[in-house]
């Protein structure tokens, strides 16, 4: 990621640190698509292209060898955090 190498550049803040986070989100087929539908980028697509691309997770995770005949799936998620300090 070429916007961390500013912080190599100055001497205004210190060094980065990075911290990751985990979580999964448990739930049914449709508790997945509805997230998905969710992210801001998909829900602003006009109806029939969202509609699609609602369908296309469906299906995804409907035959998909993880996730096929599952009651509940998990989604998970990692979060990168990173910060420093003004000096």
């Amino acid at each position: 990621m070429i916007w961390k190498e500013a912080f190599n550049y100055t001497a205004l803040f210190s060094a980065l640190h990075l911290r990751h986070f985990s979580y999964a989100q448990t739930g049914t087929s449709e508790t997945i698509v509805d997230r998905i539908g969710s992210i801001s980028f998909i829900s602003a697509l006009p109806d029939d292209q969202r509609q699609e691309v609602l369908n296309r997770v469906r299906h995804l995770v409907e035959t998909h060898p993880m996730t096929q005949n599952q009651s509940q799936i998990k989604l998970l998620y990692r979060t990168d955090v990173y910060w420093c300090e003004r000096i």
